[in-house]
């Protein structure tokens, strides 16, 4: 349900969008280094 209610949300369809483009031209880091930095 949580997911539909976000895909009725046009911001939140805009800031997915936005998230697959950078996924699609591999502007993504790997999970471990992400959890590295957010812990220090």
């Amino acid at each position: 349900m949580e997911d539909w209610l976000e895909r009725q949300d046009p911001e939140m369809q805009k800031q997915i969008a936005e998230g697959y483009k950078e996924y699609r031209q591999g502007r993504t880091r790997p999970l471990d280094d992400f959890l590295t930095k957010e812990r220090h």
